[in-house]
C-alpha cells in the first residue's frame, strides 16, 4: 500500500518564465498506452516489473499442493485521471502497488522451483535478479507501537504501525516489503525528470508537484528503516525467539542491506538533481521554496535514527 504525498499547490512566486503556464491539456482519463511507454522509455527495470508480473501464473504448485493469487489488480488501477501535473505522482503509485503484486506473485514462483514455503515467502527485487524470501515466525506491527519514539511519529505511523496493513500479518517483513515497493516507486519518480524537463506542459502545477515529490523521496527510506529497527529492537526485548530467528534469517539480513543501499544511493542522487530541478522551476517562474515541505515527525525520524540502540541495531544486521 502506498500513500500518495498531499502535494499543496501553492501561487507562483518570482517572476513569470516564458513557458510557466502553458495551458494544461483536458484532464480526461488516463491514456494507459501512453502510461506504459513513458515508463518503458524512462524506467526500463520498474517496466519490467510490471510487465514480469503480467506474465506470471495465477496457480502454482508448492509442496504437493496448489496455490492461487489473484491477478485482479492492474497496472491501469492507480490511475485517477491523465492530467500532465499527476502522472508523475500516479506512475510512482502505480509501480509501487505493482511491485507488492510482484513480489507475492514472484514468491510464489520462487517456492514452487525450490520448495518449503514455511511461514510466508516474498520475492526481493533491487536492481538485479530476484530471489526468494522466506518468512519466520512474527507478531504485528502495532505490538511495537507503545514502544515507539514519540518523537519519530510521521503520517505513515499511523498507516504502517498503527494501521491494517500486511504489517499485522507478516510484521517486520511487511515493512521490508513496503520499503522496497517505495524505492521502486521513487525510482520512476526521479527517472522522469526528462520528461518533466523536456516533454511535459511547462506549468506551475507540474513543476511544483515534480519539486516536492524529488524532496520527499529521503522520507519513506528513513522512516521503513526506523520501522524495520524499532521492531527488531522491541523483538530482542519482548520477544526473543523471534528476534533469534530474525537475525538468523540470512536472506532477510541481505535485503535489508541491500534495499537501504540502493535507496540511500537513491535518495543522494535525487539530492544531486535538486539543484538542476529548482533551476528549472525558476527559470519557469516557479518559486521552489513553497514546495519544500516535509512532514510533522521527519526530523525526529532522522535524529531516531543516529541513536546508540539503532545504530546498533542497523549494524547487527550487516
Amino acid at each position: 500500500m502506498r500513500l500518495g504525498a498531499a502535494l499543496i499547490i501553492l501561487a507562483a512566486c518570482g517572476g513569470t518564465g516564458a513557458r510557466a503556464q502553458e495551458p494544461l491539456p483536458t484532464e480526461g482519463p488516463a491514456d494507459i498506452a501512453a502510461m506504459r511507454a513513458l515508463l518503458q522509455r524512462y524506467s526500463p527495470v520498474q517496466y519490467a516489473i510490471v510487465t514480469t508480473y503480467e506474465s506470471l501464473p495465477g496457480k502454482f504448485t508448492i509442496d504437493g499442493g496448489e496455490s492461487t493469487i489473484s491477478h485482479a489488480q492492474t497496472f491501469a488501477d492507480w490511475f485517477r485521471d491523465g492530467a500532465a501535473y499527476n502522472t508523475v505522482e500516479q506512475l510512482d503509485t502505480s509501480i509501487h502497488e505493482s511491485f507488492h503484486a510482484y513480489s507475492g506473485s514472484m514468491g510464489l514462483q520462487l517456492v514452487s522451483e525450490q520448495g518449503r514455503y514455511g511461514d510466508g515467502v516474498r520475492a526481493v527485487l533491487v536492481d538485479d535478479d530476484p530471489y526468494l524470501l522466506r518468512f519466520t515466525p512474527t507478531f504485528p506491527a502495532r505490538d511495537t507501537a507503545e514502544t515507539f519514539p514519540a518523537g519519530a511519529r510521521t503520517f505513515r505511523h499511523e498507516v504502517y504501525v498503527l494501521g491494517d496493513s500486511s504489517t499485522q500479518i507478516d510484521g517486520v517483513y511487511g515493512y521490508l516489503d513496503e520499503w522496497c515497493a517505495y524505492y521502486h516507486g521513487n525510482h520512476t519518480a526521479l527517472d522522469l525528470w526528462p520528461w518533466v524537463r523536456d516533454e511535459a506542459p511547462r506549468h506551475e502545477r507540474v513543476i511544483g508537484n515534480y519539486v516536492a515529490t524529488l524532496h520527499k523521496i529521503q522520507m519513506a527510506h528513513a522512516e521503513f528503516k526506523l520501522f524495520i529497527l524499532h521492531y527488531l529492537l522491541h523483538a530482542k526485548e519482548h520477544e526473543p525467539e523471534i528476534y533469534d530467528a530474525l537475525l538468523a534469517n540470512a536472506t532477510f539480513r541481505r535485503a535489508y542491506v541491500e534495499i537501504d543501499a540502493a535507496y540511500a544511493a537513491l535518495v543522494e542522487a535525487s539530492r544531486a538533481l535538486e539543484p538542476e530541478v529548482h533551476a528549472f522551476a525558476r527559470a519557469s517562474g516557479v518559486d521552489p521554496a513553497g514546495y519544500l515541505l516535509m512532514e510533522d515527525g521527519f526530523a525526529g525520524v532522522v535524529a531516531t535514527l543516529v541513536a546508540r540502540p539503532y545504530v546498533e541495531m542497523d549494524a547487527a544486521l550487516r
